[in-house]
């Protein structure tokens, strides 16, 4: 049914939409092979402070994403992996989703 093709090529957009919120100051690096992908989250860039080290911050991205309809969990990394079926509109919508709950949660966090 072509699934580990559309993994390969859907991964690869995946991927490059990803690396498009190391722009966040929460996001140090994107990372990830097919559509088994994470983005590993810091709460200082400069002193690459893991996530966890502010008291609740992953538990809050966890649960704002969830209201926003994804379910997935974060700690240190925010782990994405979409069904073998995933199409880069869903994508799209997959890191809209992601941008929108990493800013709000950056905001509440002083990490903005």
């Amino acid at each position: 049914e072509g699934l580990v093709e559309n993994a390969a090529q859907v991964g690869a957009y995946l991927m490059s939409k990803l690396s498009e919120l190391e722009s966040h100051p929460s996001v140090i690096e994107a990372r990830g092979i097919g559509l088994l992908c994470a983005l590993e989250l810091v709460s200082d860039k400069d002193k690459r402070l893991p996530f966890t080290s502010i008291d609740g911050a992953a538990k809050r991205l966890t649960s704002v994403l969830a209201d926003e309809g994804m379910y997935t969990r974060a700690n240190d990394h925010l782990f994405i992996a979409p069904p073998l079926i995933t199409t880069d509109a869903d994508v799209d919508a997959m890191v809209e989703i992601i941008d929108k709950c990493l800013t709000k949660v950056e905001i509440e966090f002083g990490l903005s």
